[in-house]
């Protein structure tokens, strides 16, 4: 190939690499718009429907998946050509696209890459030679790149635009709707409980109860206004709880057996899950005390076992061993001492 050749391929090279330049540019026009107007949509979507957790991890997933089927199409796939990655269009293809511009060119352009490619099979060289450096002189002074007007663009900028526009009028006006709307989104996992004038705040420090006891929880609602009437719910039953005052209440679980999964209730709003948990009974099987006496006296160290009064000298030494079961224990030791 000689240095006339060389200056068409050289030519059509650039003319590619700014194909997939302009390329890139539409697709980051695209998908800024695209990614934005379907997040604004979703957030939106998501605040005024209340998902639960299934709908919202579909949505939270369905924006993933095609957020990165948009940016996979129209930036990664475009960088990764403009860099010669991956199948890139051909000379020919490029020569069929500068003549749709310039209708004059295509059919010289399409002809000198023809001959160049039989040129090892062509009976006279020099007059093959002579024909494509004539069609060679012909497009030299044709500008391929012109065939691609990068300013262009500018009428996509309108799908980013508008997007743009509407975010920042929701941020404006009401910024509540995409950041509650966000937040639900992200932890789609999570139950969150309806927007409610009230909310229910349980008082107790743990939910924890002692099995076979009863255990009282302690409810106080807060907000602009507190329903007439609260429950809870449990395995979808409706229990009512006692009222105390207008903004407290109270429910007694009865004999505590198990872990207790249950909800509050009223005004038609519900609270997010919680969970009583059993606690085993704890059993005190037995305990021993170990005396050692003081040695002024001279008396032989005993054992008693069981005993919870004792009446023992001044100066004994006492080691209690404790036999229980499921047992935390706590001691309170009162010392009466006489003289």
């Amino acid at each position: 190939m000689n240095q006339a050749d060389n200056i068409i391929i050289q030519k059509l090279d650039e003319f590619i690499r700014k194909y997939y330049k302009n390329q890139l540019i539409k697709g980051l026009l695209y998908s800024v718009g695209l990614v934005l107007i379907f997040y604004i949509g979703l957030s939106t979507l998501e605040y005024f429907a209340e998902f639960g957790t299934t709908i919202r991890t579909i949505l939270f997933y369905s924006f993933v998946f095609v957020s990165g089927y948009v940016i996979s199409k129209y930036i990664i796939v475009p960088v990764l050509k403009l860099n010669s990655f991956g199948k890139v269009i051909s000379h020919k293809q490029a020569a069929t696209i500068i003549g749709s511009h310039f209708t004059n060119v295509q059919d010289k352009l399409l002809n000198v890459l023809q001959l160049q490619s039989v040129q090892d099979n062509y009976a006279s060289l020099d007059l093959l030679n002579a024909s494509i450096n004539q069609k060679i002189t012909e497009l030299k002074p044709v500008p391929f790149t012109a065939a691609i007007d990068i300013n262009e663009n500018r009428k996509y900028l309108k799908y980013v635009a508008i997007p743009f526009l509407l975010l920042f009028s929701i941020l404006i006006i009401a910024p509540k709707i995409l950041k509650t709307g966000t937040k639900r989104l992200i932890h789609h996992s999570s139950y969150f409980e309806k927007e409610a004038p009230f909310q229910f705040e349980i008082e107790n420090k743990d939910l924890k109860a002692v099995q076979q006891q009863d255990f009282v929880v302690h409810i106080k609602i807060t907000g602009s206004q507190a329903p007439a009437e609260a429950f809870v719910v449990i395995k979808g039953n409706e229990f009512k709880l006692e009222k105390q005052k207008t903004d407290e209440f109270t429910y007694t679980f009865k004999n505590v057996q198990q872990d207790v999964d249950f909800q509050l209730s009223g005004g038609g709003f519900t609270s997010k899950p919680y969970k009583l948990t059993a606690l085993p009974k704890p059993v005190l099987l037995g305990f021993e005390a170990q005396l050692k006496y003081p040695a002024y006296l001279n008396r032989k160290d005993e054992v008693v076992s069981n005993t919870g009064d004792m009446l023992v000298p001044q100066g004994t030494k006492i080691t209690w061993t404790f036999n229980t079961k499921k047992t935390a224990m706590e001691f309170l030791f009162i010392f009466l001492i006489h003289f």
